[in-house]
């Protein structure tokens, strides 16, 4: 079987520009994506003021934050640099909880609303000078908050709904979006690379997950 690819970004000026928000207002809502950073600090993606996640190469921890009122979800254990990670943020308007899963990991606390407004949305970028360092592969927007169960499911290659499924990239060679929504990425600097398929099934859903490569 041939290999996958994911979108390598050099920490300098590479990133994806996904034009539109997608989903705004205090919603349910959920961002994933498989990420292999590198040993420096990274903001993976995020909208510029809105929402962030962020890769602290310091204590090799993720972090969630809600941008408008400067919320933070962090991770309390560390994920070395140049591993792959599923992480996946989760918000659920209702009691305004925020989750940040790392692989079968859960980190939660109560948030401010987080209301994504019209605007560019960037993958490998947040800001004009915060770039991302490493690999990310298929990054999905939903317009619902995923279950812990789903997550798992994704987290070991199992099929979920693509109910509330908002935005897709799966980075075969290409930036397009691969759900309903059509809303393409333009690239800019970022390549692509082969990556081996990940053996999420055949690997505890408890402990980390260490794939290098």
């Amino acid at each position: 079987m041939a290999n996958r690819q994911c979108m390598v970004f050099d920490g300098i000026d590479d990133y994806v520009d996904i034009a539109s928000i997608i989903i705004s207002g205090d919603i349910d809502k959920t961002i994933s994506a498989w990420i292999n950073p590198a040993d420096l600090g990274q903001y993976v993606l995020g909208a510029v003021g809105q929402y962030w996640l962020y890769y602290n190469a310091t204590y090799n921890r993720f972090q969630m934050r809600n941008g408008i009122s400067s919320d933070w979800i962090i991770s309390s254990s560390s994920f070395p640099a140049n591993n792959w990670y599923l992480v996946t943020m989760v918000y659920e308007s209702s009691g305004a909880i925020g989750t940040l899963y790392v692989n079968n990991n859960s980190y939660s606390d109560t948030v401010s609303s987080v209301i994504w407004s019209s605007g560019f949305t960037f993958i490998g970028r947040s800001g004009s000078s915060r770039y991302f360092n490493g690999k990310i592969d298929d990054v999905r927007i939903y317009n619902r908050a995923l279950s812990e169960a789903e997550i798992k499911a994704s987290y070991l290659g199992q099929t979920v709904s693509r109910t509330g499924l908002v935005g897709e990239w799966l980075f075969e060679g290409n930036a397009l979006d691969t759900s309903d929504e059509t809303n393409n990425g333009t690239v800019y600097g970022a390549t692509y690379q082969d990556v081996p398929l990940r053996v999420q099934g055949i690997q505890s859903i408890t402990g980390i997950q260490s794939i290098t490569g």
